[in-house]
């Protein structure tokens, strides 16, 4: 062998990483996502499910979206004092207890309070570093200073351990560093350079094991920097110097470990903090070599640390404190970069690392192929590999070419037993048995480049281009050629490349499909038939169906969404939507590993799927964004290779969690009218939200919001949430992934709100309900409506009083003028006077009129305007729009409506027959008959809507009796808004529908009649029109007031809608929220002096 090949040979050996059997792609939590700082000293998961995060300048809450700080400030009595979070405990209440610097903090969350205790000189401790629960009521504390129990009743010192020279079962003279509590309940104390102690409660003393020069198996005399329990025992961490020792409980004995049981390199190693995951194995945080995973099966140690460069590794090699949770997340505090965290155990992956290769680029896995025998091919980047099955290792190569680690981009199989693999600048053939190679000529690559090649079960070779399928019997050099488009036109199909037929074998057959039918072709034979005719109702597309392949008696085809399984022996199918993928997803590759379970390779990663339980899972080691999609290759019946950042990863699918499990939920954030309410004295929350039983709100506040998360902390995309507010809800409202649950003008009562949450493999878990107390205004409550009556009683005695009394002096009056009937003149003067004071009292009853009948009017505008939907309201659903409102008297016939039902969002604006008082009375019977239709008919295009108003209000004014004189109508544009589809739809009575996209607009027509009467009977047939909704998308929907308004130069001119176009595309890209104002200034400016001529409505806004 060349001398080249043998130094590229053993490079290639040394550089590949055979086996790491833990490949983690790590998440980073950091001053950027809100961390109060990248110094990450200790962690608490507390019984809610939120982990707490303690840094050299805050306590942070993580509920899997978002951080919030509590932050250290020795000025703030209202704040947590302290230097650094060292320690944090929740006791049975659900408080936390935190240890930071010198004394120790209290965060009581009912109360929202914190207290604070030992920061005098109480009992003189520095430097606080552990908390530990003894029970229920006392609470250790450990410090550089000593050690002490706490009475978190009483918030007073139970005692001090002080050293005792003459009693050896006292208390160590050092410092305090751990407190732990062991698998049987006893507690155990840690100190500097004095060993580790056992408590004994009985005698309220210690038992202590320090180093015995002659017992091998007594502890070293190190500083024990920390101590980690686990099922039967006590580890034990040095710092400095890299000790490692595990107490067995039986015996008391100590196991030491030897520095090369890890491989560290650094002198300077130590160990700061350790945690044990759920299935036993022993995490270990180092001073600059990473972690360290002690595995309970292997019984051996692995060493994680830092890649630079590589995307998903530790951020850095110094790590201060670890925790593993009870849903198998590792959480890593580290010195500079905050947080990194991963769930160990649902991740799990045999990692082969090229990341030291010698060459600058990135290793990319670019293709791979199989030959004859089932053997793995790979063209790399830096070379060529080949996969060896039986020892799971792969093995290189080795070439003596003058660039000795080319790029190879191709790995084709050829029917001589040999591996062709092409690049820019080589092309060469390997012989998969001798792995000679040879130099392959350009245009006989050529040849093999553009064809799908492989062997099916049998071992026969066949090679697929957009003309023939050719197929080599195993050991036969003859080929056997199917003219694939001359064969399928035979059988009336087109097609117009071969290549788009994903091909499947069980042995006996070869199926593909093609158009809505399954074609099957004879292995032995070569007869093609049709096996199964329209399979699809509609053709799933030329390049839809992604995957095709044999599970057992089953054959599956996957296009985008969907999965068709069809049984061969029966010709039993069923087709399946696969919920997890995007409609525009493409699916390079789908492989069987077991009965009914597939693995999917996305651009987003991999799913791995159970069909039977419709369970999936998608780790997180393989969403990397630059791993190659389409390199998904099966080497046994359930082990598969994929590519992951700088290497390959060999996995077994079945070895992830496919099953329901619950986790836990909590409401994190409250808003009044979209903003963060904090408590204090005049708030409606009394203590923090997530411990709030009860928010009491007032009837102003009727525009309010919770913010709750599902604590799984897993990949946000497959969580789903759903709330009510009973009392209120008829039922639950699903919300996908959106965790926001907003009301608005709740009727004052109590309410209960409701809340749940389901991962993509959870059941759904409801939080702890809120019960909601909306208060009603004075003017609600029954003691007003009790003396509104009393009142009105008052009132109309009143009223018959005068009456009587206004009736016994006309009497009078009437028996004066009798008597006088002779003096005319007296009587004359009097009956003039008598006249012109009724002629007074008439003017005061016209102007009592007047004026009662204008205070009408008002109420009936102010009821107009209740009747109109908000504009926060609406802004709560679409943030970006504006509202151009004017009526021309003091109600309008104009009114805009609005509705939000199932996600979608409802928007219309209206335009009633006449003005005034008229057009008010029927803006509330259309916005009663649209409310009426949208309850009852959830379902309705736009267009079936509008049918479905028209013949309401033509039942509504009885238009359709033929004694009726009423004409009026209605003029509508209405728009039903889909964000989830990215959908418009849309229908029109006599009123269009504006589209503008930068400097074109288009005009969406409505239907040219009205809502009404149309020819003696409702109108109807109105048409939906449904708009695909793009980037920079502005929508408008409008009366004809603004076009219809009368101006100009002479005073006598219409606006008109060509002008009013014009109007809209002057207002080229400006922001939408200042379209409202520049629409009203070109309004005045038209209008002049020229009184309003009719009520004016335009609505903008973006979909």
């Amino acid at each position: 062998m060349h001398f080249w090949a043998l130094v590229l040979c053993l490079f290639f050996s040394f550089f590949i990483s055979q086996g790491q059997d833990d490949y983690f792609r790590f998440k980073y939590l950091t001053i950027d996502n809100g961390l109060g700082s990248g110094y990450v000293e200790s962690f608490l998961k507390d019984k809610k499910g939120f982990l707490w995060i303690g840094t050299n300048k805050s306590l942070d809450r993580f509920d899997g979206y978002r951080v919030k700080n509590y932050f250290l400030n020795n000025k703030d009595s209202t704040a947590l004092w302290g230097s650094i979070v060292s320690s944090v405990k929740e006791d049975k209440e659900g408080n936390l207890w935190i240890a930071a610097g010198r004394g120790i903090n209290k965060l009581d969350f009912k109360s929202n309070k914190v207290y604070h205790f030992l920061q005098d000189d109480t009992i003189n401790f520095r430097n606080l570093r552990k908390l530990l629960f003894e029970n229920d009521s006392l609470l250790w504390i450990g410090s550089d200073s000593g050690l002490a129990l706490f009475n978190i009743r009483t918030c007073k010192v139970y005692q001090i351990f002080k050293h005792n020279p003459a009693d050896v079962n006292s208390v160590k003279p050092n410092g305090v560093v751990g407190i732990i509590k062991d698998s049987k309940g006893d507690t155990w104390i840690s100190s500097w350079n004095n060993g580790i102690s056992r408590y004994n409660r009985t005698q309220n003393n210690f038992t202590h094991f320090i180093h015995n020069h002659a017992d091998s198996t007594s502890i070293f005399s190190i500083p024990v920097f920390c101590m980690v329990p686990d099922e039967n025992g006590i580890w034990v961490l040095g710092d400095k110097i890299g000790y490692l020792a595990r107490l067995e409980l039986s015996t008391l004995k100590f196991h030491h470990f030897k520095r090369s049981d890890f491989n560290f390199t650094d002198a300077r190693i130590g160990f700061y903090d350790g945690s044990v995951d759920i299935e036993g194995n022993v995490w270990l945080a180092t001073r600059h070599e990473g972690i360290v995973k002690f595995d309970k099966k292997t019984q051996k140690f692995v060493n994680l640390q830092r890649e630079i460069g590589t995307y998903g590794t530790l951020s850095e090699n110094l790590v201060r404190s670890i925790l593993c949770d009870d849903q198998g997340i590792l959480w890593l505090g580290t010195f500079n970069n905050g947080v990194n965290y991963v769930n160990t155990v649902e991740n799990k992956a045999k990692y082969y690392s090229f990341a030291n290769f010698k060459k600058p680029e990135p290793f990319k896995a670019n293709f791979y192929c199989k030959d004859r025998y089932q053997q793995l091919w790979i063209a790399t980047t830096k070379g060529i590999l080949s996969f060896d099955t039986v020892l799971s290792k792969f093995v290189p190569v080795p070439l003596n070419l003058k660039n000795h680690f080319e790029n190879f981009s191709k790995a084709i199989p050829l029917p001589t037993d040999e591996i062709l693999f092409c690049s820019k600048s080589e092309n060469i053939a390997v012989d998969v048995k001798t792995r000679n190679y040879r130099s392959v000529p350009k245009e006989e690559a050529n040849k093999w480049k553009d064809c799908y090649n492989g062997f099916d079960s049998k071992g026969n070779y066949y090679v697929r281009d957009n003309k023939s399928l050719i197929f080599f019997r195993n050991g036969s050099t003859k080929p056997d050629t199917i003219l694939v488009n001359k064969l399928l036109k035979s059988f009336q199909i087109v097609t117009e490349n071969a290549l788009d037929m994903p091909i499947a074998d069980n042995g006996m057959y070869t199926f593909f499909p093609v158009g809505n039918d399954i074609y099957r072709r004879e292995i032995s034979s070569g007869k093609l038939e049709i096996f199964l005719k329209n399979v699809w109702e509609k053709p799933p597309g030329k390049y839809d169906i992604h995957a095709a392949f044999m599970d057992g008696d089953t054959l599956r085809l996957i296009n985008t969404i969907n999965l068709t399984s069809i049984n061969i022996k029966d010709k039993r199918y069923n087709t399946k939507r696969l919920k997890f993928l995007k409609e525009t997803e493409v699916i390079p590759v789908a492989l069987p590993y077991g009965k009914d379970k597939i693995c999917i390779s996305t651009f987003r990663g991999i799913f791995v799927f159970d069909i039977g339980k419709n369970l999936v899972f998608r780790p997180d080691i393989f969403s990397d964004v630059n791993r190659n999609p389409d390199f998904l290759c099966k080497v046994s019946a359930s082990k598969f290779i994929t590519e992951v950042a700088n290497g390959l990863a060999l996995f077994d699918p079945s070895i992830f969690k496919l099953s329901r499990k619950t986790a836990p939920i909590s409401v994190t954030d409250f808003y009044l009218f979209n903003s963060e309410i904090k408590i204090a004295a005049n708030s409606p929350l009394k203590s923090e939200i997530i411990a709030a039983d009860k928010i009491e709100l007032t009837y102003r506040d009727y525009n309010f919001s919770f913010e709750f998360s599902l604590l799984t902390f897993e990949n946000h995309e497959n969580i789903e949430y759903a709330y009510m507010l009973e009392g209120f809800d008829k039922r639950w409202n699903y919300i996908g992934s959106r965790k926001v649950a907003g009301y608005t003008n709740i009727p004052p009562g109590s309410y209960i709100f409701r809340y749940m949450g389901k991962g993509a493999n959870h059941d759904w878990s409801e939080g702890k309900p809120i019960t909601v107390v909306i208060k009603p205004e004075f003017w609600q409550t029954w003691w007003f409506y009790l003396l509104l009556t009393i009142l009105l009683i008052m009132l109309v005695m009143a009223i018959i009083k005068i009456r009587v009394r206004v009736i016994k002096l006309q009497k009078e009056r009437l028996e004066r003028m009798v008597k006088q009937r002779t003096l005319e003149i007296v009587e004359k003067n009097n009956e003039i006077m008598a006249q012109n004071e009724e002629i007074e009292a008439q003017n005061e009853k016209l102007a009592e009129l007047f004026d009662e009948l204008t205070q009408n009017i008002e109420t009936a505008k102010r009821l107009q305007q209740s009747a109109l939907p908000l504009s926060e309201t609406i802004a709560n659903f679409i943030p970006e729009h504006f509202i151009l409102y004017r009526p021309k008297d003091i109600v309008s016939g104009d009114f805009y409506w609005f509705h939000e039902k199932f996600g979608k969002l409802y928007l219309a604006a209206i335009d009633c027959t006449g003005h005034g008082v008229s057009g008010a009375f029927m803006s509330l019977i259309g916005k009663s008959l649209l409310d009426k239709i949208i309850v009852e008919n959830p379902t309705y295009q736009a267009g079936e809507i509008l049918n479905e108003l028209s013949a309401s209000l033509v039942r509504a004014l009885n238009q359709d009796r033929e004694e009726s004189f009423s004409k009026e109508g209605m003029d509508i544009a209405l728009c039903i808004i889909d964000k989830e589809e990215e959908m418009i739809q849309f229908a029109g009575a006599n009123n269009p529908l504006f589209i503008k996209n930068g400097n074109e607009l288009e005009v969406i027509k409505g239907d040219a009649f009205g809502i009404g009467l149309l020819k003696g009977k409702a109108a109807s047939g109105f048409t939906s029109h449904n708009i695909s909704i793009k980037p920079n998308d502005i929508f408008y929907i409008f009366s004809d007031g603004y076009f219809s308004q009368f101006g100009g130069g002479s005073g006598e001119e219409k606006l008109k809608i060509a002008r009013f176009k014009e109007v809209i595309m002057g207002l080229g890209n400006i922001p939408l929220q200042h379209h409202k104002e520049e629409l009203e200034q070109y309004l005045e400016k038209w209008q002049r002096s020229t009184g309003q001529t009719d009520d004016i409505l335009v609505i903008g806004f973006k979909g």
